[in-house]
């Protein structure tokens, strides 16, 4: 009888033993899930950002506007910063060089300064300085001032570059992204991937937790989660058949396994969809188009940039601007349907594309209608945004080199109907090409000239209208090609413009002319100023430096300024102008009369001097309409207390007409064209040795 009981307990113990290692390793096996699924979560955080950065690092426009065109402070800015305000896919964004020295950077919005090794630490560093052409984005987790974070980075090339890597030469632009990983980010990153109870330590916590390391294999910190107890729970609370048990084990694992899978489907999607608009990306396009090439398909492509989503965001704010967004995928796919695909591109840019034997026919129609319906203003919170698109279509039935050649084709034509005045349509071209070519030559040429000193300075007397006297002048660009002799101001400052050599001029003209006109101190100096200059934050200090570096007078210089350049961005305008205002220099309103800068514009940014212009002059001498709007004009300026001058006076007709109009200083060719510094000076010599001998 004892040797049956003492079986008997032994059978018992053993069975209880059983089912207590089986509740044991189920626990165990739920705890390496979760830890597995902590790790996931991070890992997905850096996988989608390192997705992000280069999309939107391996884009054309990117590459142009950067390493050809000079545009990359304000492709940055409009592209990129813009996007750091309540996004929640990135709080920040820098452009850095090779060398990692910080040319751009900007914080959830504002302008920051920055030291990317004490920012980001050494090893940070050295995972971006391993970046190529060819290399995949590198993303990593760091430490800064507000605690954990994810970085990604990814050099800026074009689709060209493997094929042509002297596009970027020695001069590599490398774009990081950084996701603050902050106490609300990661329980919204718990809750997506059902981890409870995750959290960040700096220092280890007494539960289970995994370390976080940097790129180096440093410890930034620890990650801990509520430890799942389930089959302890259970084995206190009962103890059901082995077989219940083996049933949790496996039903463990195979839970693990689909949540495993899940992640990867979740990961494969990110990486192809647009976070903002949930449509698909510039990867999830090229994808496409390498498809429809594959197949030899008759495939047609729309790029669609909007206009005026600028102002939109600048005046209403980026969470209005991100509905519009919203608003306008709406609008495409409804249009679109399912005939095609409708991507977002990044920022304010969209495409179209259709694969059918009838796609180019289609894909006009879709465009005409889109446009069409934006003739209607987009209802936003209530609020009723007008917004323009200029689209570029190119079609193809045959493979080309890479999907990369029909988005260039698509994006040239798109540039064209902005050219054309926007809200139009273009197809491409391939004169367009050709055009494209010799603009680039001359741009080419141009820089070089810029660098040679190849440039030069004219002036332009400007008189007082009652004795005829010369008080200021105007400073103006010119250029003497050594290859093909002078270029017209037309021709070249549209293309200095468009490349983004305005800026640079600009500022030669600034110190040349106060260089040159430093030696009369009863002349008063007008110098144009782009909109390049204007959208540049640090133009105030750069005038500045011009101006103690050549000790002219501030209260000599008037800096005249385009009302369309307002009109389209006069948030930004404010800011500059203001800065400007502040170095005692006037503020001169140039082309008045040929856009819609209203009195209100005039008291907003307090000019000193309006400039009637040359079309306006011209047309007053035949039409009364024009007469009446010079009068009007001069009569606004006189109560806002605003000298006025009148441009283009080519005739005495015209003198006598500005005259009586009421303005107080005429210029054209009928007081003197633009001349060199020296035969200004002689100019100027006889003025004041005339004007002693009547004195």
């Amino acid at each position: 009888m004892l040797t049956v009981c003492a079986l008997g307990l032994l059978f018992l113990a053993v069975t209880i033993s059983g089912f207590f290692a089986t509740f044991t390793a189920t626990n165990h096996v739920e705890q390496q899930r979760s830890m597995r699924l902590a790790e996931a979560a991070v890992n997905s955080q850096k996988a989608a950002l390192g997705i992000l950065a280069e999309d939107n690092a391996w884009w054309d426009e990117a590459a142009l506007d950067i390493y050809i065109n000079g545009k990359a402070q304000t492709f940055f800015q409009e592209n990129w910063a813009d996007y750091t305000v309540n996004n929640p896919s990135y709080d920040m964004v820098l452009l850095v060089d090779k060398n990692q020295n910080v040319l751009a950077a900007t914080e959830k919005g504002e302008a920051i300064t920055l030291d990317i090794t004490k920012a980001f630490g050494k090893a940070a560093v050295d995972t971006i300085g391993t970046l190529s052409l060819k290399a995949p984005a590198k993303q990593m987790l760091v430490v800064d001032r507000h605690g954990l974070s994810v970085i990604a980075a990814s050099m800026v090339r074009h689709t060209d570059n493997e094929k042509n890597p002297g596009l970027i030469g020695n001069t590599p632009r490398i774009l990081v992204l950084k996701k603050h990983l902050s106490a609300e980010a990661i329980k919204s990153i718990a809750q997506q991937y059902n981890v409870p109870g995750l959290r960040y330590h700096t220092r280890p916590p007494n539960k289970d937790s995994f370390p976080l390391t940097d790129g180096s294999g440093a410890v930034l910190g620890y990650l801990s989660w509520d430890a799942p107890t389930s089959g302890l729970s259970a084995a206190k609370n009962s103890l059901p058949v082995l077989i219940v048990g083996g049933l949790l084990f496996f039903a463990a694992l195979s839970f693990g396994a689909r949540m495993g899978l899940m992640l990867l489907n979740s990961l494969s999607a990110q990486a192809y969809t647009d976070s903002l608009s949930g449509m698909p990306n510039r990867r999830a396009l090229r994808s496409a188009i390498r498809r429809e090439q594959a197949k030899s398909s008759t495939h047609a492509l729309a790029l669609i940039d909007l206009d005026g989503f600028k102002y939109v965001n600048d005046n209403f704010g980026h969470a209005v601007g991100d509905q519009l967004i919203k608003k306008i995928a709406e609008m495409l796919n409804a249009q679109v349907g399912d005939e095609g695909i409708v991507a977002r591109l990044g920022g304010d840019e969209f495409a179209i594309l259709l694969a059918s034997n009838d796609a180019q026919r289609r894909i006009q129609a879709i465009s005409d209608r889109f446009l069409e319906r934006l003739t209607m203003p987009v209802m936003v919170e209530d609020r009723a945004l007008s917004i323009g698109a200029s689209i570029g279509l190119a079609a193809t039935s045959c493979p080309l080199k890479d999907e990369g050649e029909l988005l260039r084709r698509a994006d040239i034509s798109m540039y064209q109907a902005k050219r054309l005045g926007k809200m139009q349509v273009q197809w491409y071209d391939p004169l367009l090409d050709e055009e494209q070519s010799v603009a680039n030559e001359l741009a080419a040429e141009l820089r070089h000239s810029l660098s040679m000193g190849e440039l030069t300075v004219v002036y332009q007397p400007i008189v007082e209208v009652e004795d005829r006297r010369c008080g200021a002048v105007e400073a103006l660009a010119r250029w003497n090609s050594p290859t093909r002799g002078p270029i017209p101001p037309n021709t070249f400052i549209p293309i200095a413009e468009n490349t983004g050599l305005i800026d640079a001029i600009g500022l030669f003209v600034l110190r040349r002319a106060c260089t040159d006109l430093s030696a009369w101190p009863d002349i008063k100096l007008a110098v144009n100023v782009s909109a390049a200059q204007l959208r540049n934050p640090m133009f105030p200090q750069q005038l500045q430096a011009i101006l103690l570096d050549t000790a002219f007078d501030p209260q000599r210089l008037e800096l005249e300024i385009t009302e369309t350049y307002l009109i389209a961005d006069a948030s930004l305008a404010r800011k500059v102008i203001e800065g400007v205002a502040r170095l005692g220099v006037m503020l001169s309103l140039d082309d008045f009369g040929t856009g819609y800068a209203s009195i209100g514009f005039l008291r907003q940014f307090s000019f000193g001097k309006l400039k009637i212009d040359r079309s306006l002059v011209k047309e007053a001498q035949y039409d009364e309409a024009a007469r009446m709007l010079v009068q009007v004009s001069v009569a606004a300026a006189r109560a806002l207390n605003m000298v006025v001058t009148a441009e283009g006076v080519e005739t005495s007709a015209h003198a006598d007409l500005m005259k009586i109009a009421g303005c107080d200083q005429l210029q054209g060719w009928f007081f003197g064209r633009p001349v060199e510094y020296d035969v200004l000076a002689v100019m100027l010599a006889k003025t004041q040795s005339n004007a002693a001998q009547i004195g």
